[in-house]
């Protein structure tokens, strides 16, 4: 369907054709009302809420949010928050950051009936307000994110009945001032009230296993060698459960993961399972590492690229932003630079150090710090308590050891080894 870009004097909408309802530069919430009160079809009473079943409506509900009108303002303002992102201190710290105006599309399901309904949800000075027979309120993360973006839960109830959202088009602001523009991005919102049971969690498994799977066979198929052990195929040097551990990693908090290991890694996996090849393409670091795997550009010397070079017969995507974005390629730079990170273990410690039963922290630790802080806390004359780890140094070194803790309690709870065959 072919979309107007129609710019305002305080902010950009986007709208279908044929429906060209532009909104103020300020939304009044009273005003707004449910577009497309009730799916058009009547959902059978025989309707069951499952994965499979939700995945259906999710498919249905995305092609009707694409011709929905969204709006963001061109202003932004400062937003507060009480987060907890350190699992060391016992008290809350004050976050501020930039928000500006937003209607968002949203698509509602009766987990009872498997009816759907579309309404306009706006963000207005740091609230959330929606049609006046809905109730919305955004649900806090247990480390006190609250305003989340596109990945914002919500909880929406009418009449007493809980309704789910299971798909937004947020409208991703593009530029600044006069050039700013709009992306619309269709993604559904990972919720721990109904996206925690086990058959997302199992959905979000297969699907992280099948780009593991699919990542090794194409290095196998291209021949690519691994750089730490002459002779033998890298797809056969880097353990699956690196690659699989390696996302889980990347896209919890530190905080979240050591307080419940089960549920943060479960946050990933169902986010995974509601969104599939769509899942964390639009993350982006402080340190702007993109994607899943959360690769660095910095101007064509940053991991992605190091890779690329490495490895020519990898056939990564040229294009960085791409490359990142896509999930098998990314999971293929990623056991590519593990590759690249064995190679200088092995060159500072000799080949006894592949089947270090800790290995795996290593390269996850060089993965996050680079391999150089690995290597010298290794090296270390005393290691803290014991721990290798604690004997790292330099600047970030906190966040690499977060890092290893996180890796530590998933590793704990077992989580792969129970769900994957």
């Amino acid at each position: 369907m072919k979309i107007l870009m129609i710019a305002l004097a305080g902010g950009v909408a986007l709208t279908a054709t044929g429906h060209v309802s532009i909104p103020d530069v300020r939304l009044p919430a009273n005003i707004i009302e449910v577009e497309a009160a009730q799916a058009a079809e009547t959902a059978s009473v025989s309707w069951e809420f499952s994965y499979k079943n939700v995945r259906v409506k999710m498919e249905e509900a995305k092609a009707v949010l694409v011709t929905k009108e969204i709006y963001t303002g061109r202003n932004t303002y400062k937003c507060t928050e009480y987060r907890n992102l350190d699992p060391n201190k016992t008290t809350p710290s004050k976050i501020d950051f930039d928000d500006r105006d937003r209607q968002i599309a949203a698509a509602l399901l009766n987990p009872i009936t498997g009816e759907l309904a579309y309404i306009s949800i706006v963000r207005m000075v740091c609230n959330v307000s929606g049609p006046p027979e809905y109730v919305i309120e955004i649900v806090p993360q247990n480390n006190g994110v609250t305003w989340n973006a596109w990945s914002t839960m919500y909880r929406v109830t009418k009449d007493g009945q809980v309704w789910y959202v299971i798909a937004v088009n947020y409208p991703v602001a593009r530029g600044s001032g006069k050039s700013m523009t709009i992306e619309p991005f269709i993604y559904s919102p990972y919720s721990n009230s109904w996206a925690s049971g086990k058959e997302f969690i199992g959905g979000g498994t297969d699907y992280l296993v099948s780009v593991e799977k699919t990542a090794r066979a194409d290095l196998r198929n291209n021949g690519v060698m691994s750089l730490a052990v002459p002779g033998v195929m890298v797809a056969d040097v880097i353990p699956q459960s690196f690659v699989l551990h390696r996302p889980l990693l990347e896209q919890s908090d530190l905080a979240m993961a050591l307080w419940n290991p089960e549920a943060t890694a479960g946050r990933v996996l169902g986010t995974l399972a509601l969104n599939r090849e769509k899942s964390f393409t639009q993350t982006v670091s402080t340190a702007n590492a993109y994607g899943m795997y959360q690769f660095t550009d910095k101007n064509g010397n940053g991991t992605y690229s190091m890779v690329r070079k490495n490895y020519p017969k990898a056939g990564l995507i040229k294009n960085f932003k791409d490359g990142a974005k896509d999930h098998v390629n990314s999971a293929k730079a990623m056991i590519l630079l593990d590759d690249i990170n064995l190679r200088s273990l092995v060159k500072a410690f000799g080949s006894g150090i592949i089947q270090d039963p800790k290995l795996g922290e290593y390269l996850a630790a060089a993965y996050n710090g680079g391999i150089t802080r690995v290597v010298r806390a290794l090296r270390a004359k005393t290691w803290p308590k014991g721990d290798w780890a604690q004997a790292m140094s330099g600047t970030g070194y906190k966040e690499t050891q977060g890092f290893i803790a996180k890796l530590r309690v998933f590793q704990e709870a077992n989580f792969f080894e129970r769900n994957v065959d």
